[in-house]
């Protein structure tokens, strides 16, 4: 809205509260600016969910239901005392979140809708049928502040002589694949790892929203939620960036990057998903299969041992998980198999 429009609104807005306290149908305690700014968000703006993108320390919000929103803050999940009037509200904020991410599809083409706000929020939203009671919403803020290497290593999360190599490895333009289950810390790790980079470089970093924090060196960000991940990879080539540093894209973001080929690519940075080496090899394997029906298994599998470097896998003991092993990986008949890395490699 411009400012004039804005204006006219919240005047109008006022005026109706005004109007409700003289007449005594708004009860004489209720504070007449909190009720007017309540109003004027809900009518034009995101409802309550307006004061939780604001608050510090809510790192996600999640909507089931007009009367049921739920707060994320220092890893336990609140439910919100605030809600939306009705339905209907809810129904309107998720519209205005759908055309401030770009994704205004309606009617029955419409399902689901992602994207990212200006201030790296990332948005979900889905709504009916395919969720009979929504919409419901999922918003993620950006995070404020990324551990460096040595945190990482101090705190235990990486072993030292891993640490020692990664950087090394990175410093030489190696490109690093983290692997690990879920919650090990993989994008912690990649984040950490690109945070070495010289202020200088170039990068590129293709996610969804904001979670990987570069502060102020020279970043282009692409969202991934706005195109198919082949699309991304051939626009971050455009750029013709020093480093690309991917997100959270996934096997098949993973398989598309291998499917267009390294060759030509800058060394990158990316985290997938494995109970330990082998099982993520299978998996991208598996990915860039599904890619190309009727490719034969040695074809994908040698695409991945191509487009891989190093590969740098948590493992999990006593201590929950610690990055603690480097592979490199090689083709050998239809699959993709691991060997340690030593230390002149």
């Amino acid at each position: 809205m411009s400012d004039e429009a804005w204006a006219s609104v919240d005047q109008r807005v006022l005026a109706i509260v005004d109007e409700g306290l003289a007449s005594g149908a708004v009860p004489a305690d209720v504070d007449r600016e909190a009720l007017k700014r309540d109003l004027l968000y809900e009518l034009v703006g995101l409802g309550p969910l307006e004061a939780m993108l604001d608050a510090e320390g809510v790192q996600a919000i999640e909507v089931d239901a007009h009367d049921a929103i739920y707060l994320l803050a220092d890893g336990a999940r609140t439910r919100s005392e605030s809600h939306f009037s009705c339905p209907g509200a809810l129904a309107s904020a998720a519209d205005r979140l759908a055309r401030a991410v770009a994704s205004s599809a309606t009617g029955t083409a419409r399902r689901v809708a992602e994207g990212t706000l200006s201030d790296g929020t990332t948005v979900r939203i889905v709504w009916p049928p395919l969720c009979p009671t929504g919409p419901a919403m999922l918003l993620r803020r950006p995070r404020a502040s990324a551990q460096s290497l040595q945190e990482l290593t101090t705190a235990g999360r990486i072993d030292d002589e891993v640490g020692r190599r990664l950087e090394r490895l990175v410093a030489q333009g190696r490109s690093v694949l983290v692997v690990g289950p879920l919650g090990a810390g993989r994008r912690t790790v990649v984040n950490a790892l690109a945070l070495s980079f010289p202020d200088e470089t170039r990068t590129v970093v293709l996610e969804r929203g904001e979670r990987i924090v570069l502060g102020e060196q020279n970043v282009v960000r692409l969202d991934a939620a706005v195109v198919e991940p082949a699309a991304l990879i051939d626009a971050a080539r455009g750029l013709q960036p020093d480093r690309i540093v991917l997100g959270d894209l996934g096997c098949d973001g993973l398989a598309a990057l291998f499917d267009r080929g390294v060759d030509g690519l800058p060394p990158w940075l990316g985290f997938a998903h494995g109970h330990d080496v082998d099982d993520a090899l299978d998996r991208l394997v598996q990915a860039v299969s599904f890619r190309h029906a009727g490719v034969s298994a040695a074809h994908a599998a040698g695409r991945v041992a191509a487009a891989l470097d190093v590969i740098a896998v948590f493992g999990v003991g006593g201590r929950g998980p610690v990055l603690d092993s480097l592979f490199l990986a090689r083709r050998e008949g239809d699959s993709v198999v691991a060997r340690p890395m030593s230390d002149a490699e």
